[in-house]
């Protein structure tokens, strides 16, 4: 029997354990719990070959199949504690693959449920620069920002004095959307980021849910980005 080719693969993690915002990944935003979104928009792109609900908990894997998520396993214990990295959850999701499946697998890409504004076409369109660029890696990134005149506080003597500096630089940050890694370069680095990273800019509205202020924010935001 041939080898199957896995060019992407999706990997979505959602585990049952939050300190700061208990069960946020079944929270509900705009009637649905937060883990549709993402498995929504993987099924809906065009260039995942496959996409692999991980979770460590059976009511949430029990939701995520009711979205219609191919979840086929219950994540080991030792991969539920808090000081477990979404490179455990990607390397456990490949070896399961690769030990059931006779697949080879080309790239992953982790969508994270805490992002539940990212669509199908920012997954297509990041996959698209990534395989463009041909850079090991791929970062979803929110901006520009600018630095321009920012106000440092001087302290002496007990008095608070300001001065201002000019800068023009300008500046992304990480917004935890979409991540993206050839399979040889998670293999050989241990890591989804890498010195040259090609990247995906989207709108500033993302939001990555870890609080409850953060999800207050996306309940507020969700009648325009969601359907």
């Amino acid at each position: 029997m041939n080898q199957q080719i896995i060019d992407f693969l999706g990997i979505i993690p959602a585990r049952s354990g939050s300190k700061r915002l208990p069960n946020k990944n079944i929270l509900p935003l705009r009637g649905k719990e937060l883990i549709y979104y993402s498995i929504f928009a993987s099924s809906q792109s065009k260039y995942l070959t496959e996409t692999i609900f991980s979770t460590d908990c059976e009511i949430i894997q029990s939701i995520a199949k009711s979205f219609g998520a191919y979840s086929p396993f219950i994540r080991p214990k030792y991969l539920a504690e808090d000081n477990i990295t979404n490179i455990d959850v990607i390397k456990h999701a490949i070896n399961w693959y690769k030990e059931t499946r006779d697949a080879h697998i080309k790239n992953i890409v982790l969508l994270q449920p805490t992002s539940p504004f990212r669509t199908s076409h920012d997954i297509d369109k990041s996959i698209q620069i990534f395989c463009k660029n041909n850079s090991p890696t791929l970062a979803s990134v929110t901006g520009p920002y600018k630095k321009r005149h920012p106000t440092l506080m001087k302290i002496h003597d007990n008095k608070m004095t300001k001065y201002s500096h000019e800068d023009e630089s300008t500046y992304y940050r990480y917004n935890a959307s979409i991540y993206i890694s050839s399979f040889d370069h998670l293999h050989t680095m241990g890591s989804i980021f890498s010195d040259e990273q090609s990247f995906y800019i989207m709108s500033n509205y993302q939001i990555d849910i870890d609080t409850e202020e953060d999800l207050k924010a996306a309940n507020m935001l969700a009648p325009m980005y969601l359907p």
